[in-house]
């Protein structure tokens, strides 16, 4: 069978391509803008048919116009989000006009006109905030975030994703890493996202979402540096962002590319008038309180003193006209600075080591301190002593290097703490870091004529991370950067009143790379050479080959600095390049969309995995003597001697792997009005994930059945070595029905395939194509002398030895299926306020799972190791398969006010429960005893449970409230300007997060042994909670002790018998919950027109609650059974900034 892949593979590319070249070409092609139809009748409630109906942007003036059809329906499509004026003409009809009225993303507004006869105007003038806001067209669930609320409320760590978790059914599982302060990865700044904050939207995994940026990608696709796949790489800056957009449930046919979240993000746009604003935002240590893990000490301890930090975050926007009502511009630009310094001693080899000298080993101190001198032998010389310790030669071509130059390898400046002269000798200069981010975005907005408008955008992002310098040239320090670049284009051409096209395309580029540098200088790429190490290829990354010092002198208190780096890297760069294209028809009562979507994923990388530079070990070993006892001598004489007890290095495929894969679209849907009252929503969408290949067939799989390695494109095998999946096809469907005007009942179904991880599952990181050779020096005996490994030549012609590793996957790996469905009922409470009541589920199937390839079948029985052949017994071979299911049900509450009298809340509750057998490849973070592999891998059904991150109870809001006294206020408006600096222009603004707790899984020691995953306990009766505290969270019952042997008649949980697995479920017990307040207050200084300057203050977890993360929950532990370390929350932040605002 897969000898045919290679040929099916690429037909399947070909009319995939082809037929969605027949409608449109593009990948997602979401609605990123909003729509207003409707019905126009007379007084007597007839149809008019012919009535001009046209949309007036009150930020650009532009004009969109429709005719109504003879139903007297019209359609306004690919509105940009924002306020319009809609005027309704007809002959014999006095003009009808209302507004302004808000336009949101992804919003079908319904504006019905009931005109009256010639001389009569009917005009119906409302403020924005007073628009309904009752979806009244279609069965989809989503919710908005506002630039009003954005601009507002307290965002921690200023990252856009956070602004999710104010929606219906997203749970968080770490509220501790929004903020970059304390060098937490998702802060926007450093932009260096994690698995840690990624919303888990309706049940679905963490990386199920699509985020687009005006309609294009702008997450990371690539799964080729950790199970991190799927997050943004790019943080817009808050100010820059109009609206964010969640379609959680039930999306129409255009939405694709991921069974979680659609996560809609769009930026800004000119307008008529000049805006801008200039801000600058400022945290540091002393603002904030000390965290729970500070304050914890043992009684008569004192606390932790807070770690020390600064940063900023500044910026400037600006939008307005290049020609008024025709182009218009707007651009952003946020940096971040986090400086930081620190000076520590390093341990570097005294002045006598240098000569040779190693008599320090036998003098009265040394023996003081160890308890006995240290006698140093040649163990190449028949084990002849070395006199006094002196005259050992120094063979190792590095350590010649080294000594010869102390301005790169520095001696000791400061007296030593311990006997032989090394720990602690060295005080180098302070080294200074930074965490640093520049970026921004451009955004032009081209209205060309009546019938044709475009925008375009380009965002460029330079973010980089670490020290600026290093204590000792010989040290290699980690930096990090992640530039990005974004570019897209919209084209919006209308053909007539009621056929209308919309191409977009774009370009996105996101790189993370991670890797040691060379920041003394003094090596660079050719630092191998400089001390005389060879290596099996051309030296790729900075510095020479680490050089570790491993024997039992050297403890982590007492042992030379390192020398050199193994040279890690992950080098990561992701091209998407997509296109998209819609053209929508009304017809009658039917609005038709008929659409194409093609993305094209470059996933470049270097599968570095063990180092490219490599490692020397020295033990110590070689200058011991066996027959006399003494089985090691000094591991930094060995070093000094050029002999080597161990070496390793990554060979295999040099230069970046190139992984590809297309993916492609077509959707068609039928947005049919029934009545007037009731709207139907057909579609239907068929998606083709071409299966990963790697452009020059760099891939290995292993052979499930025979355990034989399989080389793509080598003995008839296809180049992705599984199978392509031809049944993609996924019904949408969805009803609105206008039950009275304040009063609607939607519902919906919509299946969505996704190949998660995009197929992409290391497969190049295999051998022979990333390997790492091992070498073992043969060490002294009582008989022989030994063999040494020379640094100078051990590495030179190394090959990769049998490996103990390998990734595979199923033939048969096919993308997940999950089906979405709702019934919600919409109430408008008032103009301005509506009540949501919703039931909202998903059951998925197919989904990713991972599992112990080798695990022995039989206990104790090494044999039967399924692919020993391969691996050994105690090898590891990971398969990833589509074995996984999924089932989420809940019901939502959603109360939302939009924005009259200065006031904007939003509040909603989840009631939920998550149920599945993987909780998935990227395992959420701060979520307990779960592993992304099951405890027995052969019997993933009793792995099914509570997932991760299922959540029963979650509650979020978020208000936004002017207080109502002041000049331009409702009170006290004429007062004074001097009393008005004081008393009026006052903001505040908050929100909340409140969660029950989340699964427990109870473990154990592992009983059945044999490659398995890790074990649970077993679980004998109910565990009855009494007096819990942070020490002891099961509490102080009975049914609380440990069982360490059989059941004892009590116990709840006890360890698993040997030669069994764990009878204990996942998720059974639960965690404490989670409690989120933040808070914002702001002041308004006008002082001209309407240029403001603001002053803010933003606290996060204003009253410093301490969220406890998750308990000692391994029943067999000898210590932290019960104990809690932790929070999930971060300790109260207060960050100030002033804003400019016009």
């Amino acid at each position: 069978m897969l000898g045919c892949l290679r040929k099916k593979s690429g037909t399947s590319v070909l009319l995939s391509a082809a037929a969605v070249m027949v409608v449109s070409t593009g990948l997602h092609a979401q609605t990123i803008t909003g729509s207003v139809s409707g019905t126009v009748t007379d007084a007597s409630g007839a149809v008019v048919k012919g009535a001009t109906v046209t949309a007036v942007s009150a930020g650009t003036n532009a004009k969109s116009t429709a005719v109504t059809n003879d139903d007297g329906i019209y359609a306004l499509r690919f509105l940009q989000i924002g306020q319009y004026k809609l005027v309704v003409s007809a002959p014999g009809f006095a003009p009808y006009a209302v507004g302004p009225v808000t336009v949101e993303t992804n919003q079908q507004l319904k504006l019905d006109a009931a005109m009256r006869l010639d001389g009569v105007a009917a005009s119906v003038d409302v403020k924005a905030q007073l628009v309904p806001i009752l979806n009244a067209e279609n069965g989809t669930v989503n919710q908005v975030v506002d630039a009003q609320t954005i601009d507002n409320i307290p965002i921690n760590g200023r990252n856009f994703t956070q602004l999710t978790q104010f929606m219906p059914g997203i749970a968080l599982t770490n509220q501790n890493q929004w903020n970059g302060a304390t060098g937490d990865p998702n802060n926007s700044g450093v932009r260096q996202q994690s698995v840690a904050t990624a919303p888990s939207v309706n049940g679905n995994r963490l990386t199920s979402n699509n985020y687009t940026l005006d309609g294009i990608q702008f997450f990371d696709t690539g799964a080729n540096l950790s199970f991190a796949f799927g997050l943004p790489g790019y943080n817009p800056a808050p100010e820059a962002i109009d609206q964010v957009t969640v379609v959680s449930t039930n999306p129409a046919a255009e939405y694709g590319s991921g069974s979680g979240g659609q996560i809609l993000t769009i930026l800004k746009s000119g307008t008529n008038r000049y805006h801008g604003s200039v801000y600058d935002y400022l945290q540091n240590w002393q603002q904030d309180a000390n965290t729970f893990g500070n304050k914890r000490k043992p009684a008569g301890t004192a606390p932790t003193e807070r770690g020390h930090y600064t940063q900023q975050t500044f910026g400037a926007t600006f939008g307005g006209p290049i020609l008024h009502d025709k182009l218009f511009f707007f651009v952003d630009y946020m940096g971040y600075r986090k400086p930081s310094s620190s000076q520590s001693l390093v341990s570097v080899a005294p002045a006598a080591f240098r000569q040779g000298d190693f008599s320090v080993l036998l003098s009265p101190a040394y023996v003081a301190r160890t308890g006995t001198a240290k006698q140093l032998y040649n163990s190449q010389a028949n084990f002849a002593p070395f006199a006094g310790n002196r005259n050992i030669p120094i063979n190792n071509p590095v350590a010649r290097y080294l000594f010869a130059h102390p301005e790169i390898y520095p001696l000791p400046n400061q007296p030593s703490t311990e006997a032989d002269g090394v720990k602690f000798n060295y005080l180098p200069p302070a080294v200074k870091s930074l965490a640093r981010n520049d970026q921004g975005d451009v955004k032009i907005d081209y209205r060309i004529g009546q019938n044709d408008s475009i925008f375009a955008r380009v965002s460029i992002g330079r973010a980089n991370s670490g020290p600026r310098g290093t204590s000792i040239a010989t040290q290699f320090p980690t930096v990090q950067d992640f530039p990005f670049t974004s570019a897209m284009a919209d084209w919006t051409h209308v053909f007539s009143s009621s056929i209308v096209n919309d191409f977009r395309g774009g370009f996105t580029r996101i790189a993370y790379n991670s890797y040691n540098a060379d920041l003394g200088g003094a090596f660079g790429n050719s630092g191998n050479s400089t001390v005389g190490v060879a290596l099996p290829g051309a030296q790729v990354v900075p510095g020479f080959t680490q050089q570790s010092m491993v024997g039992s002198e050297q403890t982590t208190s007492n042992q030379v600095t390192a020398l050199g780096t193994n040279g890690p890297g992950r080098l990561a760069l992701d091209n998407n390049i997509e296109y998209n294209d819609q053209l929508s028809i009304q017809h009658g009562r039917h609005l038709f969309k008929i659409g194409g979507q093609l993305v094209w994923y470059q996933n470049n990388f270097i599968p570095n995995t063990y180092g490219a530079l490599g490692n020397f070990n020295y033990n110590g070993v070689f200058t011991g003597r066996p027959s006399a006892g003494i089985s090691e001598g000094y591991d930094f004489a060995d070093f000094v001697m050029g002999y080597a007890s161990g070496a390793s290095i990554s060979i295999g495929a040099t230069g970046r792997v190139g992984q590809r894969q297309l993916r492609s679209a077509a959707y068609f849907q039928d947005d049919f009005k029934v009545t007037p009252n009731f709207t139907l929503n057909l579609g239907l969408r068929y998606e083709y994930d071409q299966p990963t290949y790697e452009v020059k067939n760099r891939i290995a799989n292993v052979d499930l059945n025979t355990g034989q390695l399989l080389l793509a494109g080598v003995n008839g095998n296809g180049r992705s070595l599984y199978s392509p999946t031809y049944r993609q096809l996924d019904p949408r469907f969805g009803f609105a029905w206008s039950l009275k005007p304040r009063l609607v009942l939607r519902g919906g179904f919509a299946s969505t395939t996704f190949m998660d991880f995009n197929g992409l599952l290391n497969h190049s990181a295999n051998p022979p194509f990333s390997a790492q050779a091992s070498l073992t020096a043969s060490a002294p005996t009582t008989t022989a002398a030994g063999t040494p490994l020379n640094p100078a030549t051990a590495l030179q012609n190394v090959n990769a030895g049998p490996s103990t590793s390998y990734t595979a996957w199923s033939p048969r790996l096919r993308p997940a299926f999950v089906p979405s469905f709702d019934l919600t009922v919409e109430y408008q409470l008032s103009n301005t306020q509506s009540l949501m009541v919703a039931y909202v589920g998903n059951v998925g199937s197919a989904l990713l799972n991972m599992r112990v390839g080798n695990q022995w079948t039989r206990y104790n029985d090494a044999t039967s190791a399924p692919y020993r052949n391969l691996v050994g017994s105690s090898g590891t071979v990971t398969i990833f398969e589509s074995q996984a299911n999924q089932n989420y049900n809940a019901g939502e509450v959603v109360y939302r006010k939009r924005a009259s009298h200065g006031i904007t809340f939003n509040a909603n509750y989840t009631f939920a429960k998550n149920l599945t057998n993987a909780t998935g490849l990227a395992l959420p973070s701060n979520i307990a005893g779960y592993s992304n592999v099951p405890q027995n891998s052969y019997d993933l059904r009793s792995e099914y449970g509570p997932a991760g991150y299922d959540i029963r109870h979650m509650f979020t809001s978020s208000f936004v409230a002017e207080l109502p006294f002041g000049r331009g206020r409702d009170f006290a408006n004429q007062m004074p300007r001097v009393l008005d600096l004081v008393i009026g222009g006052w903001k505040v603004s908050g929100n909340a997060t409140l969660y029950s707790g989340f699964p427990v899984t109870i473990q154990a020691s592992n009983a059945f042994g044999g490659n398995q995953g890790t074990g649970r306990a077993n679980h004998y009766r109910k565990l009855v909670i009494k007096n819990r505290t942070t020490t002891n969270w099961w509490g102080t019952d009975p049914s609380a002790q440990q069982c360490f042997g059989a059941d004892n008649g009590v116990c709840a949980y006890g360890a698993a018998l040997p030669g069994t697995f764990g009878t204990s479920g996942v998720g059974t017990e639960r965690s404490a919950g989670f409690v989120g307040v933040d808070a914002a207050g702001m002041k308004d200084f006008t002082f001209y027109k309407e240029h403001k300057l603001q002053f803010r203050a933003d606290a996060y977890n204003v009253g410093n609650i301490s969220s406890y993360n998750n308990p000692g929950r391994t029943v067999t532990a000898t210590t932290g059974w019960g104990l809690i370390q932790s929070t999930r929350s971060q300790q109260r932040q207060i960050q100030f900034a002033l804003k400019y605002l016009f």
